[in-house]
């Protein structure tokens, strides 16, 4: 059975965030051109489509405390945080040990803790064919 669950909505609406980051943008940079601004409006709508709402949060916030005059768009691109610009690529989709999903089953070994991998259930890793690019 579904839950009702009462009280203030938790997620605001997509145009209202990117209301508040173009208007942030505004506020931290104001000799930007009213007509620019629907080019980092297009910006902010399009990382935070493909980055998360976050990640465009702390971008504009690392932005605005690192440069004085009005940033192009590709240098804003740089603010992205590291966890969102590095994708995975593999140069084999059908690598025989991870199936192309760049995760791979181990036995034996230690964890990223120092702790033994348990030889029964085993533990992830990342695949040999998988790497990190900045985008």
């Amino acid at each position: 059975m579904a839950s009702k669950i009462s009280g203030p909505k938790l997620v605001e609406p997509f145009e209202k965030f990117v209301e508040q980051m173009v208007t942030r943008i505004k506020a931290a940079w104001p000799k930007l051109a009213d007509q620019s601004l629907s080019l980092y409006a297009g910006f902010v709508r399009e990382t935070a489509n493909r980055h998360g709402r976050s990640a465009v949060d702390k971008l504009i916030r690392e932005a605005i405390n690192r440069e004085p005059e009005l940033p192009s768009i590709a240098k804003l691109k740089m603010y992205l945080p590291v966890e969102v610009r590095q994708v995975k690529t593999s140069t084999n989709p059908q690598c025989p040990d991870c199936e192309g999903s760049g995760w791979m089953r181990v036995f034996a070994g230690n964890t990223t803790n120092g702790n033994p991998v348990d030889a029964v259930q085993g533990a992830v890793r990342r695949c040999h064919c998988w790497r990190k690019e900045s985008a």
